[in-house]
């Protein structure tokens, strides 16, 4: 069956958008089963009613996916990863981009809107030149799990945190770039590379190998809730909407299910990505 056609565009959130993103973000993570409820996190929900208000922080871009002026989904993009605002040591990774909160409306599934969305991130940091992308997830979502993988994302271990109880699981893609370790300057040993080849060699390096970040301990941490000026707190986000087809230069196959954590998927699926 050919692909299904995009009829929809990935831009900039309006300021006339926010509170209508804002309002999907809620009711995708609410709908997810095994993810916490409002009254579980509230501060998370509130984070997500008012994600308006990242569009203004520094290096911070509000994306949506749109077909005319009907919203389909949306991510938050950090062009620097001392704003990502996970717990953990994320924000000390080096020559990085992340993005986080992506979230699909449940009736736009299975247009691509997930997967295009990601691409786009993955575009921006190729645009700094960034050598590597993170992201993060949970167990809750594995149908963004997978996509993750289709792109060339693989684990990284020494990325994990704790969001009060609840697991959260760090990712890394390196991307080839004008510099950096995937055309073998970093030091990582691979020489070159990108996809998930390069992605499955960096994420079995640890916190101290590796070439990217400037921490030094691999300990998982758990987040700190921050307010609306500073860097942003942790979420979730995962899509169902993201069709067949291989990853971004992926050059191996979907890790299998039993290497993931095992949970039992929503039906109502609709989020993507890192949290």
């Amino acid at each position: 069956m050919p692909p299904h056609p995009r009829d929809f565009v990935i831009r900039t959130a309006r300021p006339d958008e926010h509170d209508a993103l804002g309002q999907l973000m809620v009711a995708v993570y609410a709908g997810l089963a095994g993810f916490p409820s409002p009254d579980q996190q509230p501060r998370y929900y509130q984070l997500l009613a008012g994600i308006g208000r990242l569009a203004g922080q520094p290096d911070t871009q509000l994306l949506v996916a749109a077909r005319a002026d009907r919203l389909l989904g949306g991510v938050v993009y950090v062009a620097d990863m001392a704003r990502y605002g996970a717990g953990g040591t994320a924000s000390q990774e080096r020559h990085a981009s992340g993005f986080r909160l992506l979230a699909v409306a449940a009736d736009a599934r299975g247009l691509g809107v997930g997967r295009a969305l990601a691409q786009h991130c993955l575009d921006l940091a190729r645009e700094h030149d960034h050598w590597q992308v993170i992201i993060h997830t949970t167990a809750a979502m594995q149908i963004a799990w997978g996509m993750y993988e289709r792109l060339g994302f693989a684990r990284a271990p020494e990325l994990d945190f704790d969001q009060d109880g609840l697991p959260v699981f760090g990712f890394r893609l390196p991307l080839a770039t004008t510099r950096g370790p995937a055309h073998g300057d970093g030091g990582t040993g691979s020489g070159s590379g990108s996809g998930a080849g390069a992605a499955g060699h960096t994420s079995s390096l640890s916190a101290q190998q590796s070439p990217y970040c400037s921490h030094t301990s691999s300990q998982k941490q758990e987040a700190p809730l921050t307010g609306s000026n500073t860097p942003l707190p942790q979420l979730p986000t995962h899509d169902s909407s993201t069709g067949s087809g291989g990853g971004a230069g992926s050059t191996q196959p979907s890790s299998p299910a039993s290497s993931r954590p095992q949970v039992r998927p929503s039906t109502e699926q609709s989020v993507l990505s890192g949290r």
